[in-house]
């Protein structure tokens, strides 16, 4: 099996990045691929990695980094077409710049992919699909958060998910096939973490916007809980932070953290909080969940909706359902660091055994062997394997709406 996947990463990570490794655009293509994947951002969704694990071909591009990209120009040369030519490629218009599209479309026609993996299907959707050729046999997304009105996904084969309000706006946006599949972390990074002591208290890597209001009242009440009785402990938020950023927060933000530098940052701290965004109810996790264990750091995470029922409160995480629940859980962890440390490392060991990168990608592969045996054809005819015990299905058919 062919399998190309692509991939955007934020401006911001890759701004950091530029300025993390200076010179780098001078570098092959490899090697720079070599760089930017080694530093693990977003790798819970490296299936490209995954999938070569398993034997496959695999070709993975940061479609929107200008630095490999031009390098693999640099090497392939080719001649490209009228480049104000295409239209909108997804829902947010178009995402990459005309030239790197260019050469993102020319990849994917010399490696001529049975399978095309989309990381970014609303940036990327179905109007950028038409724009290859020859189609690729199957095209497959990942979406785990909001999906905009304007997403066409008439020309996804299969959408994938831990998030089961994506599932449901699949099937009404035109997706053909939906499944529940979780992300996995790759072992070689958390292994490459080793090594790296606490040296902070309590944690939180991550987003704030309008789509985490309670993530922020939350973490602006910590942050005056820990000046309360029992309090005193240290804070640190690695978050992007601004002139609307409630005090609380501020007060104890720093740089938000990417790559290897978030997971050392994950790692450093004796508690990792995590709070999920309001859309994030009946979800399977999101990806703090599994980084953060695979880091072997200690996990206490908010339960939000429901509970997503992937590791064993008080045995591999700890969780909490309100603000004084979460500061007696701080408050009790920082004094009886055994069993910190106990629950820490049985959480690590869940997530390197059960979500893993080519655990998850061993599932995926069944998944896309059933969809090339099928043909587009029998799509809509499909059910749902359960592949592993604690995953939530999809019921049969598709999603219920």
């Amino acid at each position: 099996m062919k399998f190309f996947q692509i991939a955007l990463f934020y401006d911001q990570y890759l701004a950091d990045f530029n300025r993390r490794h200076p010179g780098r655009e001078e570098e092959s293509f490899e090697r720079q691929q070599k760089l930017l994947f080694g530093d693990g951002f977003s790798a819970c969704h490296y299936f490209a990695e995954g999938m070569a694990e398993l034997g496959h071909e695999t070709m993975m591009v940061v479609a929107n980094d200008s630095g490999s990209q031009l390098a693999w120009q640099k090497q392939n040369p080719f001649s490209p077409g009228d480049q104000g030519s295409h239209g909108p490629t997804g829902a947010w218009g178009s995402c990459v710049p005309p030239a790197l599209l260019e050469i993102l479309l020319e990849q994917i026609r010399r490696f001529e992919p049975d399978v095309l993996y989309l990381q970014d299907p609303i940036s990327l959707d179905s109007r950028f699909v038409a724009m290859i050729s020859p189609r690729p046999k199957m095209v497959v997304a990942w979406r785990a958060s909001e999906v905009p009105r304007k997403t066409d996904w008439s020309d996804i084969d299969l959408l994938v998910s831990n998030h089961t309000p994506s599932l449901l706006a699949g099937k009404k946006k035109g997706a053909r096939w939906q499944e529940f599949l979780q992300p996995g972390f790759p072992v070689r990074l958390a292994r490459a973490m080793e090594g790296i002591a606490e040296s902070r208290e309590v944690v939180f890597s991550g987003q704030l916007s309008p789509l985490h209001r309670r993530r922020t009242e939350i973490l602006t009440g910590l942050a005056m809980d820990q000046m309360g009785a029992g309090g005193g402990f240290g804070l640190h938020y690695a978050v992007n932070a601004g002139s609307e950023t409630p005090a609380g927060v501020a007060m104890h933000a720093q740089a938000p953290v990417y790559g290897k530098e978030m997971y050392e940052f994950l790692k450093s701290g004796r508690i990792c909080l995590n709070i999920h965004a309001e859309l994030a109810t009946q979800t399977g996790g999101n990806m703090r969940v599994f980084e953060a264990t695979a880091m072997g750091s200690f996990l206490l995470t908010d339960l939000g909706r429901e509970d997503h029922g992937l590791f064993r409160p008080g045995q591999e995480i700890e969780t909490f359902r309100s603000r004084q629940e979460l500061l007696q859980k701080i408050i009790h962890y920082l004094e009886h660091p055994d069993a910190r440390i106990r629950i820490a490392r049985a959480g690590q060991a869940r997530c390197l055994q059960d979500f893993s990168l080519r655990k998850t990608a061993e599932n995926l592969e069944k998944l896309l062997q059933q969809g090339l045996a099928a043909g587009r054809s029998r799509r809509s005819f499909f059910r749902w394997v359960n592949f592993r015990p604690g995953l939530r299905p999809v019921p049969a058919g598709g999603c219920a709406g």
